[in-house]
């Protein structure tokens, strides 16, 4: 039997042992001390021939070096590493890179490599939606650094619990956010780190995103990072920057303008090298495309964004892009594709660790799967979301009741319907706009489905209000149609009491039938033939057993 075997040939030839066994029984052969400067040997042949291509084998350096009993020269690599394994979001890979190179950079005081640290290792927990290990991280870190007196590394520190109190996060919290800003600017003045006042801006815009009322708040703050990021020819920090204002001004509903941002973010992305945000970027553009009545462009956008991240095998970002594949196809009435891809855009959220994309997905997919007639699923679907949001995520506990207000109206569940309705949970202002859509919609239904016509017109005129100057084309048709039903059933019954000039218990009798021909019924069964004889030219009355007016026994 063969010890070794060859692996591959190009680009260079490459062994392997053929069995595992049989290499830990030869490497536990050598002695240690000639075991590490083997290692070392094999790190320094290594990064003397890929001197070009350092990141190809840092994986490897890191190893060797680490091995080897040179932490020092390792670090460098296993920094390289992590930053490769979460742009590719392989953030479980990520987390585990940086855990490695933490002690070492502790105990070098390597002030740059603990701020490469502290800000992609927080990142990479809080992509696994693993918030509240990133805040004890970060929290950790800024503790470090004034023990140390380091104020850069403090700076990155409180940058980065901003950034955690900014966003879609169970930490979410507007004035906490603000105040550790107010201490983030202090700082980097006192440091002189004017990119550090771009990435404040940037919080301060995802603060007031997520606020209904802080919409103008957060513009102003953008415009002001995008004017310095411009001033100062940033980089990364510019994409993500343009990026979010993007989506802000989707939010506001200046989708012209949120277009031209996020596609200047697609081509930094593209000239960046950046495939993971570039494939971010392109399914928020999807999403905003179809809030706007653009579809097809929408599906454009998605399917590239698809093909980028299955190709590089971004697990995340494929959850994203599936999932608002599934909702684009929801809306063009292709209902298989669309529930096959949002239900397997929300089995990727899970293995992803995305929350938020878990509770949107499941959301989404009971829209699809109430309009297709599967109420139970659809109500299954909805509450898991519900529960989810709950308790981690409240900005979205409003879409999900709304979905299963709507869910419970259809299934003639009324009272219930209307209980959870008031839940004050779902009317808190820490969510985006386009989340409204859904509780929008059941607040319509459900006044309706109690007979209150005026509070139903009254909900979808607000509706229509918000939305229309949105420019949301995508999502008003659902709202207007209640609102047109019901003009029409008005208006039937009006007609019809105007024509057959009917008086008291007639008009009663006038509106079940004015019903019935807005639902295309046709037939009336009932044991009151005489009452609807004066109908009998619109529909067709049929007397039931014992009928008093007939006389049948």
């Amino acid at each position: 039997m063969e010890l070794v075997r060859e692996v591959s040939r190009l680009p260079e030839a490459t062994y392997s042992f053929s069995h595992t066994l049989t290499q830990e029984a030869v490497y536990h052969t050598i002695l240690l001390k000639q075991r590490r400067a083997m290692h070392r040997r094999v790190a320094e042949v290594i990064e003397a021939l890929a001197a070009n291509e350092a990141n190809s084998v840092a994986p490897v350096l890191a190893h060797h070096f680490m091995e080897g009993e040179a932490p020092e020269r390792a670090l460098p690599y296993l920094l390289l590493a992590a930053a490769d394994a979460l742009r590719l979001h392989a953030t479980a890979e990520a987390i585990v890179l940086y855990e490695r190179a933490l002690p070492v950079a502790l105990a070098a005081a390597d002030s740059p490599a603990l701020i490469a640290i502290a800000t992609n290792r927080g990142r990479a927990l809080e992509l696994q939606s693993r918030f509240a290990e990133a805040k004890a991280f970060y929290e950790s870190i800024e503790a470090e650094a004034r023990a140390r007196g380091d104020v850069a590394l403090e700076l990155e520190a409180v940058i980065a619990q901003g950034k955690l109190h900014s966003n879609v996060t169970p930490f979410y919290d507007a004035a906490r956010g603000r105040a550790l800003m107010e201490r983030a600017v202090a700082l980097a003045e006192a440091a002189g780190n004017r990119v550090a006042e771009v990435r404040i801006l940037w919080n301060l815009l995802n603060i007031g995103r997520f606020d209904l009322n802080g919409l103008e708040w957060a513009t102003v703050h953008g415009e002001r990072g995008l004017a310095l990021a411009r001033e100062l020819g940033l980089g990364e920090e510019l994409a993500y920057l343009v990026n979010d204002l993007g989506e802000l001004y989707g939010t506001f509903g200046r989708l012209d303008r949120a277009g031209e941002l996020l596609g200047e973010a697609r081509d930094r992305w593209r000239a960046l090298g950046n495939e993971a945000m570039l494939a971010d970027s392109l399914t928020s553009s999807a999403v905003w495309e179809q809030i706007g009545g653009h579809f097809r462009a929408g599906l454009v956008k998605v399917e590239e964004a698809f093909l980028i991240t299955t190709r590089i095998g971004n697990i995340w970002g494929e959850a994203y892009s599936q999932a608002v594949r599934g909702q684009i196809l929801g809306y063009l009435g292709e209902v298989g594709r669309a529930v096959d891809d949002l239900s397997g855009g929300n089995e990727k959220t899970r293995a992803a660790g995305f929350v938020a994309g878990d509770i949107l997905s499941n959301t989404f997919l009971a829209r699809v799967l109430q309009e297709a007639g599967d109420l139970d699923e659809a109500l299954r679907r909805a509450r898991a979301a519900l529960t989810l949001a709950r308790e981690q995520l409240p900005q979205f506990v409003g879409m999900c009741i709304g979905r299963i207000v709507n869910c419970l109206v259809a299934r003639g569940e009324i009272d219930a319907a209307a209980d959870l309705y008031a839940d004050a949970a779902a009317y808190q202002e820490q969510q985006q706009v386009f989340q409204l859509f859904d509780l929008s919609l059941a607040g319509i239904e459900l006044a309706l489905a109690q007979g209150d016509v005026a509070e139903a017109l009254a909900r979808a005129e607000a509706a229509v209000t918000r939305f229309t100057a949105m420019d949301s084309r995508g999502i008003l048709p659902p709202v207007y149609y209640p609102v047109s039903y019901t003009h029409l059933d008005v208006y039937k019954r009006q007609e019809l009491i105007l024509s057959l000039d009917v008086k008291g218990k007639q008009i009663h009798d006038t509106n079940i039938v004015a019903t019935m021909l807005v639902n295309n019924v046709n037939y009336l069964f009932t044991h009151n033939v005489a009452d609807f004889k004066r109908f009998s030219h619109l529909i067709d009355v049929i007397p039931l057993l014992g009928d008093s007016s007939s006389g049948t026994p």
